[in-house]
């Protein structure tokens, strides 16, 4: 079969597997470099393992990424790691649909992928920001426009900061997700999960400030951040205008994910617990919950001597 029509079918089968937006696209994304390095008319059948490591090879050293903000360095050992899991799938689905052979499983090595350090903002980056986006009521008679961003953009950093929410997340919430009395916010995650998330008291109202400016504002079911036009915006909108704000008050990495980090390190810092930090962030275990923990110092003789049953029993 040809390798466009086996890539077909299985992205047909993925998309009824539930799975997230950024799931599939990225999916996408490895399948037409696969079927550019190929030809979509050639058979999958004539791949051979060799063919599929050379291919791995050139997106390692070789391709050149068109990122939008002009970063012209090389694909990361994760995104490799990623493209490497999207091959795999493929011919694990292949293999018994087509009655072809393996060509990935025990043949070709999963890449080894090196996180990279990840480091939250300082309180000086975020008053930094938030200094950079607090409204001006002076300014407000003379420019409208300008004073009601300042609001949006203040609430978008309210948000992600406070909740930990991802960008595509926040992206898909509607008014009507978001009770401001309680701060509870719904929430759907990948694969459609749907989970509540918590604003503070600051946080709330900020964002009731940005709706009470808005028009809209009482539409159940308008977005709850739009864009300067009245229109949803995209996970790429939201990261290009997080860097922009984030370049205007001089901080050279900013961007949504970080806000998660920082969320998920501040929150176990300020006394959080990892359970109800795992029900937050939406992870499926404890993995990622962990290493937040161990960066935020969180070690077990400390929690000990806090939540000792026999120490507190003899306070």
């Amino acid at each position: 079969m040809k390798l466009s029509k086996t890539i077909e079918g299985f992205m047909l089968y993925k998309s009824g597997e539930n799975l997230a937006k950024t799931t599939l696209r990225a999916y996408q994304w490895t399948y037409e470099r696969f079927m550019i390095w190929f030809g979509d008319d050639l058979e999958i059948e004539s791949i051979t393992t060799v063919d599929i490591l050379k291919f791995l090879d050139y997106m390692k050293n070789e391709y050149q990424p068109k990122r939008l903000n002009g970063d012209e360095a090389r694909l990361s050992s994760q995104s490799i790691r990623h493209i490497w899991t999207a091959i795999s799938s493929l011919y694990s689905w292949a293999s018994p649909a087509l009655d072809i052979p393996n060509q990935v499983r025990g043949k070709v090595p999963r890449p080894k992928a090196h996180s990279a350090e990840r480091v939250p903002f300082t309180e000086n980056e975020l008053k930094a920001l938030f200094k950079h986006v607090m409204p001006k009521r002076a300014k407000r008679p003379r420019s409208g426009l300008e004073y009601k961003l300042a609001l949006r953009d203040r609430a978008i950093l309210a948000i992600l900061l406070d909740t930990g929410i991802r960008n595509q997340e926040l992206c898909d919430v509607k008014i009507a997700d978001i009770h401001l009395v309680s701060g509870r916010v719904k929430v759907f995650g990948k694969g459609a999960k749907r989970r509540y998330v918590q604003l503070g008291e600051k946080a709330k109202s900020f964002v009731w400030q940005y709706l009470a400016e808005r028009d809209d504002g009482d539409n159940p079911k308008a977005t709850l951040i739009s864009t300067h036009i009245g229109e949803k915006m995209n996970r790429r909108w939201l990261s290009r205008h997080i860097a922009q704000l984030g370049a205007r008050a001089g901080i050279s990495e900013c961007y949504p994910h970080k806000f998660r980090y920082t969320f998920a390190i501040q929150y176990l810092r300020n006394g959080g617990d990892v359970f109800t930090l795992q029900a937050l962030l939406g992870h499926s275990s404890l993995k990622m919950v962990q290493h937040y923990a161990k960066i935020a110092g969180t070690d077990v003789e400390r929690m000990h001597r806090i939540a000792s049953p026999l120490d507190n029993f003899f306070k």
